[in-house]
């Protein structure tokens, strides 16, 4: 999985009315030779450039590519440029965006430039491209800025400390395993690559075709290995991490010990018949 930084300025594209009324986005592809590395499952950061009416320009959204690059654009589209005739038919990735903060930038362009590792960004230095990869290393640290700043993402939000006799400290190892967000993001997109959409593994619901827009992009992450068998040394991997709707995540810390996503998965279908 690649990861990217694409840049917009808000002087020529109306970029937070855009993200605000749009989950699935178009964003265009200026560098070529990066088409070939593109592909589905890939993350991209979107980045809004300094103007008259945002003085701090930074990173603004997190998404997916859940396409290639074709030669795209439509009616729609034009509307949110400041001058038409930029809207024409153009090479552009689709992406469905999972996070989004306008106003201030999730991540300022001044805080990056303070990062030791992330002030080395190409975006920082040669800042009239669109399109930006960023290596392993760039990537890893941005993703823990990001998702470290979130806080809790939609990950857990049942457990309670009374549900481990373990002690506190097994219920804090828990929750912080639960809550690591840059692991909970890479189940995500390994989901979407795979399926095409998010969806509960045990009862197959599917919040963006349940709820629309408000829905896209949510999941909570149930850990699937029971907390007695973990420590602070245990490794934590994506294959670890079960994606499940709320209901049935609550169920499977229903009762002691944890149900298995299999055996939830029997009780649903023989109460269903």
């Amino acid at each position: 999985m690649a990861s990217w930084i694409f840049q917009g300025n808000p002087e020529i594209f109306d970029i937070d009315a855009y993200l605000n009324n749009h989950k699935i986005i178009w964003w265009a592809i200026n560098q070529k030779q990066f088409v070939r590395k593109m592909n589905v499952g890939d993350e991209a950061y979107l980045w809004r450039s300094n103007s008259h009416k945002h003085s701090s320009g930074g990173i603004v959204g997190h998404g997916i590519l859940i396409g290639r690059p074709e030669v795209f654009t439509s009616d729609e589209m034009r509307q949110y440029f400041f001058e038409k005739k930029r809207g024409e038919a153009k090479l552009r990735v689709q992406i469905s965006m999972d996070s989004v903060q306008l106003e201030p930038p999730k991540i300022s362009r001044d805080f990056l430039k303070s990062d030791p590792l992330l002030s080395k960004l190409q975006i920082l230095r040669f800042a009239n491209a669109t399109n930006f990869e960023l290596n392993k290393a760039q990537a890893q640290r941005l993703s823990e800025l990001y998702f470290g700043m979130e806080g809790s993402l939609e990950s857990t939000g049942e457990s309670d400390v009374s549900e481990f006799p373990e002690g506190h400290a097994a219920y804090v190892l828990h929750r912080k395993r639960e809550r690591s967000a840059s692991l909970i993001q890479q189940a995500k997109t390994s989901a979407i690559k795979k399926f095409g959409s998010l969806y509960c593994q045990v009862c197959g619901f599917d919040f963006s075709l349940n709820y629309g827009r408000i829905g896209e992009g949510y999941i909570e992450a149930h850990h699937t290995i029971p907390v007695s068998e973990l420590n602070e040394n245990s490794v934590t991997r994506v294959q670890d991490i079960a994606l499940v709707c709320s209901n049935c995540h609550r169920m499977l810390h229903r009762r002691r010990p944890w149900l298995s996503i299999n055996e939830l998965t029997t009780l649903l279908s023989q109460k269903r018949g």
